[in-house]
Order: structure tokens, then C-alpha cells, then sequence
């Protein structure tokens, strides 16, 4: 089983300045899933996508290979997707030889955690009807039936219609009323190359295939997309039994 590991971290950003470069703990924000990762006892080849300069030093210290990522794949707008295909097509030029499953962690993240890499390869090691294992949080309290938008007129309306709860005699405004609510939270997903380049329609994330299993990790693990978040990111650098189970 050909398993590798692609922490995909874009020099630019946009919702928080250079989020994948702010440093933490002394280490910038990509280095840490890369020393996580050193940890699994798979040992997988950790690759880099990026467009961050002068890391050839860094690669050398802490073992990981540089792909260099094309300008058309470095814009705020750039498909996710993409960035993982080229990736696995770069992985596999370098090995000569094809990818069974690639773990992607994200570059602003700070928690994929080695015993959690290890644990979603042996899921889709023993479990060949997945397609791909993904980190996720509970977050009832973001729960998509209280969601909002805000109209041309400047009104509020729901994004989900309450429709199917209407004549159900349930509280629709109870933040529990549709069960446990989960979100990925960007530490590391691990995927078949047949999900990668299939053609699932399960939206948004099609490169995870038809089945999806997850593993469940902390609240406070999350990327960081708002400077809100940077102090809980920090927390967790300077002792990272916080973010764990």
C-alpha cells in the first residue's frame, strides 16, 4: 500500500495575512503538521506544495519534499481539487510509481495529529468500501438550520428553509433539533487515488468520494480563516494536549 502525505500552504492569503507563514511556538504554521506527521508509524513520504520561497533548508532539516506549486494554482481562487491532483501526479513522478492514498493536511491548520493519521490509514486499509477518512468537529451551535443571508433589500432570510420541521412539533430553534453537526476542520484528509480522479457528485468536496468516514477530534481544532482564531491556533502551539482527545 503506496500511502503519502501533501500539506498543501500557499504563500498569499487573504482572510488572515500570510496565515500559513504566522509563526507559532517558534515554528510557522505549516511546520507543525509536517513534525506530526514525521510521528506516524506508516513513516509516509511528506510532500509540500507551495509557492513560499527559500524553503530548501527547512525541507532538508525536517524531511519533507518541496512540489512546487504553478502560478495558476496559487490564487485565492485557485481549485483545491486541482492543487491535490497536481500533487499526487508530482508524488508519483518522483516515486515512478502510483499513490494508493494520499493524506492532505492543510497549511493552516495545527492539528493533524500522528496518532489520527495513523488511524485513518488503517481505516481504509481495512475497510475497502471507504473512500476517503476526514477530520471533523462538533459545532451544534453553528447548526445550518440557524443559518442566514442577507438579501438585496438588506433582510434577513433563512439559507435552509424550516419547511420539513414546520408541522413536526419539534423546536426548530433548538440548536440540537437536527442531531450532531459536523464540519471538516482542515486537519488532515485521507484519500483513495479512485476518489481523487473519480468522479463523485457529492458536493462540495467531490475528491472525497461516495463514502466518507470520520474521525472525530476536538472543538478547538480548526483553520484559521479569521483573526479570531490565531489565539486559539497559539494555545494549542505552546502545548498541544489541548487540541487532543
Amino acid at each position: 500500500m503506496n500511502v503519502a502525505i501533501l500539506q498543501t500552504a500557499r504563500g498569499g492569503s487573504k482572510s488572515v495575512l500570510n496565515k500559513n507563514t504566522l509563526m507559532f511556538n517558534g515554528s510557522p504554521l505549516f511546520l507543525h503538521n509536517i513534525m506530526h506527521a514525521q510521528k506516524s508509524k506508516f513513516n509516509p513520504p511528506i510532500y509540500l506544495s507551495t509557492d513560499i520561497p527559500n524553503l530548501e533548508e527547512m525541507s532538508c532539516k525536517h524531511k519533507f519534499t518541496i512540489i512546487e506549486r504553478p502560478a495558476h494554482l496559487c490564487g485565492s481562487t485557485s481549485s483545491h481539487h486541482e492543487v491535490i491532483m497536481h500533487g499526487v501526479e508530482k508524488i508519483e513522478e518522483i516515486q515512478n510509481d502510483k499513490l494508493d492514498i494520499l493524506i492532505v493536511m492543510l497549511g493552516n491548520t495545527i492539528s493533524a495529529w500522528h496518532e489520527d493519521i495513523d488511524l485513518a490509514i488503517e481505516m481504509l486499509r481495512d475497510k475497502g468500501d471507504v473512500d476517503s477518512v476526514i477530520s471533523v468537529g462538533r459545532y451544534n451551535m453553528f447548526n445550518p438550520m440557524r443559518s442566514l443571508s442577507i438579501s438585496a433589500d438588506g433582510s434577513l432570510d433563512m439559507i435552509l428553509q424550516k419547511t420539513a420541521f414546520n408541522n413536526s412539533g419539534v423546536n426548530t430553534n433548538d440548536k440540537d433539533v437536527i442531531g450532531d453537526v459536523f464540519y471538516l476542520n482542515g486537519s488532515l484528509m485521507a484519500m483513495r487515488r479512485s476518489a481523487i480522479f473519480g468522479n463523485s457528485d457529492k458536493l462540495p468536496f467531490t475528491w472525497l468520494g461516495n463514502k466518507t468516514l470520520p474521525i472525530i477530534q476536538k472543538s478547538i481544532c480548526m483553520e484559521i480563516d479569521a483573526e479570531w482564531q490565531i489565539n486559539i491556533i497559539d494555545k494549542i502551539s505552546t502545548d498541544y494536549s489541548i487540541g487532543r482527545e
